[in-house]
């Protein structure tokens, strides 16, 4: 399909690069507001290790048995599926931190 257009992939990478670095300043801004003072260092590292190495770990395995044991098709409708559920779970924690 638009795996061999070079204008959607560009375009698909230029979203990903944006809605990545505003996921970021958000998450860094929220890590602000929870870990004050002397305390935000440990909140970086905690958010850093869950987020990106937990979080990474976990996501790569499982996409790759997906990958493998279903289909590459599956394997992306699955990390689509993943993601909105923790922007609703995300969602509703900023919500309720501003309660």
């Amino acid at each position: 399909m638009l795996a061999d257009s070079m204008l959607a992939i560009l375009i698909a990478q230029c979203l990903h690069a944006a809605t990545f670095g505003i996921f970021h300043a958000a998450a860094i801004q929220l890590i602000h507001q929870l870990f004050t003072g002397r305390h935000q260092g440990r909140g970086q590292a905690l958010y850093s290790s869950l987020s990106f190495g937990a979080g990474g770990a976990v996501g790569s395995l499982y996409s790759g048995y997906a990958w493998d044991n279903i289909s590459a098709s599956a394997s992306f409708t699955i990390a689509a599926l993943v993601s909105v559920l923790a922007l609703l779970i995300a969602w509703r924690a900023v919500y309720a931190v501003h309660e």
